[in-house]
């Protein structure tokens, strides 16, 4: 990819609680990608086997006995070692190197985060039924008239690209340690007037684990 605006580095986390059968190929993807420079698989009580899956790969691995995502997300971010971190999840529902795009727009915003709600962008068989795309797309609405904020149109999308520095405000701020925590994340980083923009991904797949 040619059109990042300057040279990043990233620590990229990965939570995971029942990924077995995807993470491996997940890092593997986003192995290819020069900019990410470490990689936190953040053990959150995962289904036994999935640590052994990826011991041989070149990654960070962390645990976090308190469950839910939220819990997850603050182990890593708090452990990160690089400039950026980005967050994914490891079930096979994004595109890894989609985070090109996220990449793209770091030098315009303090933090980029995906969306899923453009059906060009949403593959047959992905987990996003009218009722999910259209819950987020109100609930992103919603957010915007009472925040004053730009256009979002997804705040459940798991995939995003934020300045550690910016990514520590925020966190230290959040109280909801649950699945909610990534979209209070959006609304803690609105009150401390960051710099927010939504990138459409590509959702891929049907989710593979329900995440406390």
């Amino acid at each position: 990819m040619t059109n990042i605006p300057f040279e990043i580095e990233i620590s990229l986390i990965l939570p995971t609680y029942r990924e077995k059968e995807s993470i491996r190929q997940t890092i593997l993807e986003f192995n290819k990608v020069n900019q990410i420079k470490e990689i936190i698989v953040v053990d959150n009580n995962s289904e036994s086997g999935t640590v052994e899956e990826i011991q041989d790969l070149k990654v960070k691995i962390l645990s976090e006995k308190r469950q839910g995502y939220g819990w997850a997300i603050k182990k890593g971010i708090s452990e990160a070692n690089f400039e950026y971190v980005a967050v994914c999840e490891p079930d096979g529902t994004f595109k890894p190197l989609d985070i090109y795009k996220l990449m793209s727009y770091v030098s315009e915003s303090d933090f980029v985060v995906g969306t899923r709600t453009n059906t060009i962008f949403i593959w047959s068989g992905a987990n996003m039924g009218l009722f999910l795309r259209w819950g987020n797309w109100f609930v992103a609405k919603l957010t915007e008239i009472l925040f004053n904020t730009t256009y979002l149109s997804d705040v459940g999308c798991t995939f995003r690209l934020i300045e550690k520095k910016c990514a520590l405000e925020i966190i230290n701020r959040c109280k909801n340690n649950k699945s909610a925590f990534g979209f209070e994340m959006i609304l803690e980083g609105f009150l401390l007037k960051k710099r927010i923009i939504q990138i459409p991904v590509k959702c891929q797949k049907c989710v593979a684990s329900v995440r406390a």
